[in-house]
This record gives C-alpha cells, structure tokens and sequence, in this order.
C-alpha cells in the first residue's frame, strides 16, 4: 500500500514513539526488532540502519511506502550517509526528535546531518512530549491525504 508512513533512523532515536505519537496512541513504545508493516504504517528496527550490510532492508520496505520519516536523535547526533535518501522512490522527510531534551547544538548537528542525506524539509519534534507535532501531522496529511490512525498490526517481517 502506497499510502503507508514508513520510519527509519538509528537505534534509540525515538522511531515507535514518533509513530504512536502521530497516530494518538498512548500505548508505550517497544523496541522493535524486526519490519513492522500495518496498513498505514512501517515501523523499522534501528539495527537495520546502524549497519551498512542491512540497508537493502529499507530500501526495499520504502517501495510499500508513501512516505519515508528520516529520523535522528537530537540527544545522540550523528551523521548519515550523504546522499543516503537518494535511493529512496517516494518523498523522505527529516524529522529530529526528541527536542525536549536536547541542547540547540545537538538540534543543529542532526538538521545538518539530515540534510547531508538529502533530506530537503526537516520537522523538530518531541514524540513524547508532543512539541512539533502538529505542523508534522499537517505535512504528513498533505502528502499521504491523512496521517496515523490506531489500527492492528497486519505483518511482521522477521
């Protein structure tokens, strides 16, 4: 489904949080260890970015999506791949997370570190804390036609 909002981003930045977040889950998050697909989402383990040899799993998981969440750890800056987003089909979207309790420096480094990806529109937020979020619901609704709802999760790619 074309219409799916894919996450993707290192270990720890905040990826299930944000998703539960945008879909006004209260639920608390959980790692995730495997490709989580549910009809309006992708949820991804963070594993799969921090190593190399793994990224043809997301690459291949953003074909089934709409639109793709870059996301980087505003505690936790680090620097991705340049040009990373370029092999991505559909529209990639920077978000750096987790604002509310980061220094302005670390919010610097991942703006900086999103846009040596290629990424072109970056959003600062707070999953947990909400700040942000709104103007992030309205562009996710822009490009999708409407953002997360709640809804089951339909399959499970270990």
């Amino acid at each position: 489904m074309k219409s799916r909002l894919m996450v993707m981003g290192p270990t720890g930045a905040g990826k299930s949080t944000l998703l539960a977040a945008l879909g006004g889950s209260q639920e608390v998050a959980k790692k995730t260890e495997s490709v989580v697909f549910t009809d309006s989402s992708v949820d991804t383990p963070g594993e799969a970015f921090d190593m190399p040899r793994l990224y043809f799993i997301l690459i291949n998981s953003a074909v089934k999506s709409g639109l793709v969440l870059l996301v980087a750890d505003a505690t936790r800056p680090r620097f991705f791949p340049a040009g990373f987003t370029k092999v991505m089909k559909g529209p990639v979207i920077g978000v750096i997370n987790k604002i509310d309790v980061a220094g302005e420096a670390g919010i610097d480094l991942s703006r900086r570190a999103l846009k040596v990806a290629g990424v072109k529109e970056v959003f600062a937020v707070s999953g947990k804390g909400g700040q942000g979020l709104e103007a992030l619901k309205a562009r996710i609704e822009e490009i999708l036609g409407r953002c997360c709802a709640n809804e089951r999760r339909s399959a499970r790619i270990d």
